[in-house]
Order: C-alpha cells, then structure tokens, then sequence
C-alpha cells in the first residue's frame, strides 16, 4: 500500500560526513591569501593615479583632524615628511604621535609656515577651526600633479591637472 518507515537511524560512512577540519582550514588560508593580495593591488595604484591617490588620502586626514580639534576642543596635528603623513595630537602640554606613518605612493611635497617650536607638528589644528597656512603639492613623478592650499581660516582648496 505504501513505503514501509523504520525507526533505523541513518548510518553516514565518515568519508562522507563531511569536511574535516584540516579541509577547513586550508580553505581559509587560501581565502586569506587571495583578500590580503586584492587589498595589496588596491593600494598599490598604477602611477598614474598616485597623487590623485595620495591627494584624497590627504584631504580625509584633513577633515578628520580638524573636527577632531573642534569637536574635541584639543589641538590635533599633522607631520607631512617625504616618506608618509602621520597624525598627532596634543595632550599633557605636548604632541603625541599617533600609531604610524601612512607612506605616500607619489611623490609630496609641502610648503607651511615655520613652527614656532621645533616639536610643533607641520600642520596645527585648533578648537576654533583654524588651522596652519601651507601649500602641498601631490606628483606622480611625471607631469601629472595636484595642489591643496589654505591660508588657515578658509577651507581647504584642490586643483591640478
């Protein structure tokens, strides 16, 4: 009349229970592998684009460090150095480097009013908005390259071409 149930248990062979954990694991090296080699070629931009690259990379670090001094009432800071930007903050009457130095991919170069001290970082953030006059420049090391300025009140202004 119709299928017969039983009460048996189902019986898998361990070949085919399913992945072991080695298979597993190696699974997720080789997913590793290939995310950490796509983010390398990412931020690895081809030349061409390395001071548009290095230009909005500045601008973010910009704005990020001025409404931190706004918001946090604390002068923030930023050293420009020919080999990556690093951001500071000033605390205990004097400036803390942060963690480290994010490396340029072209070439940087930047133009700011002398420090009144020496540990003063390049670019000063203050609680007011007001920041330090400068001029930088962003190269790709051929002709194609990319300026901001400011003269410390007014926003931050691009060109280039």
């Amino acid at each position: 009349m119709g299928t017969k149930l039983t009460n048996s248990p189902v019986s898998f062979k361990t070949a085919d229970a399913g992945v072991t954990l080695v298979e597993l694991l190696v699974v997720v090296a080789v997913l590793a592998v290939l995310g950490a080699g796509s983010s390398v070629l990412a931020y690895r931009s081809s030349g061409r684009d390395a001071a548009q690259s290095d230009l909005a990379w500045f601008r973010e670090s910009f704005d990020r460090a001025r409404l931190l001094a706004i918001q946090g009432r604390s002068a923030r800071g930023l050293n420009v150095t020919p080999s990556g930007l690093q951001q500071l903050s000033f605390r205990n009457e004097d400036w803390e480097k942060g963690a480290s130095v994010r490396p340029w991919q072209g070439r940087v170069v930047l133009a700011a009013r002398s420090p009144l001290r020496n540990d003063t970082p390049d670019i000063v953030f203050l609680a007011n908005g007001q920041t330090t006059g400068f001029s930088i420049q962003f190269s790709n090391g051929a002709s194609l390259s990319q300026r901001c300025e400011t003269d410390g009140w007014a926003d931050l202004q691009c060109s280039g071409g």
